[in-house]
């Protein structure tokens, strides 16, 4: 298993399948935004008042050499688990 950086939030993982052919210049290579279920739980801020909404919230991130990513949402959303392909699968070097 390959640990990949992973960003949270309600805007789905961007950096798992993020794979940089120079560390320097970083590009994306692919994206995957799950979808909310009637599972994904209110998460809730407070700046001043408190905001309330329904979001994905995708961390933990893992890829492995088969070019599979498997994402966990801390939002009770569950295990998400993808497959690179086209582009991004050759750049990560998956099958």
């Amino acid at each position: 298993m390959v640990r990949r950086p992973a960003g949270s939030g309600s805007r789905g993982s961007r950096s798992a399948p993020l794979v940089p052919r120079n560390p320097y210049a970083p590009r994306d290579a692919a994206f995957y935004i799950p979808a909310t279920t009637e599972r994904t739980a209110e998460r809730c801020v407070t700046n001043g008042t408190r905001s309330c909404k329904v979001a994905i919230q995708t961390n933990n991130v893992e890829a492995d050499e088969r070019g599979y990513v498997y994402l966990a949402d801390r939002a009770n959303t569950g295990l998400h688990i993808v497959k690179l392909t086209g582009e991004a699968a050759k750049i990560a070097g998956g099958n």
